[in-house]
């Protein structure tokens, strides 16, 4: 608990963003039962953290930020390069797998944040 809110307070963060889990029965690639599970209570205990340093957060399902960053393909391996291509379209940087998941979240956040800003604007 202590490394998560060093790395909160270190960071000045204001905003957490995290992809929701999934249980991926029949992909070549599965998820066992026993990793879905811990991934679950660490989903779980981070929650209650980022809750008690009163830090919003979201979780978005792993389909919803995909289609926003424009991902393609069918299978996972597809879709995990197609995310890597456009990061490096975007931003000329090459990412692991991971990290171009990552920027993909944030920029789905970022994007969806904006909108609701413009919406608010315009109410004004």
């Amino acid at each position: 608990k202590e490394w998560v809110l060093s790395i909160i307070t270190n960071w000045k963060i204001d905003f957490i963003a995290m992809e929701g889990i999934q249980y991926q029965e029949g992909e070549a690639q599965k998820m066992g039962v026993t990793v879905f599970q811990t991934l679950a209570r660490l989903q779980g205990i981070l929650m209650m953290v980022f809750y008690e340093a009163k830090i919003p957060f979201e979780i978005c399902p792993t389909n919803t930020w995909r289609h926003s960053c424009g991902v393609k393909g069918r299978s996972r391996s597809n879709k995990k390069r197609s995310m890597q291509l456009l990061v490096q379209q975007w931003y000329d940087v090459k990412a692991t797998e991971d990290e171009a998941d990552a920027i993909g979240i944030g920029r789905h956040f970022v994007k969806r944040i904006q909108r609701a800003i413009a919406i608010d604007n315009w109410e004004i």
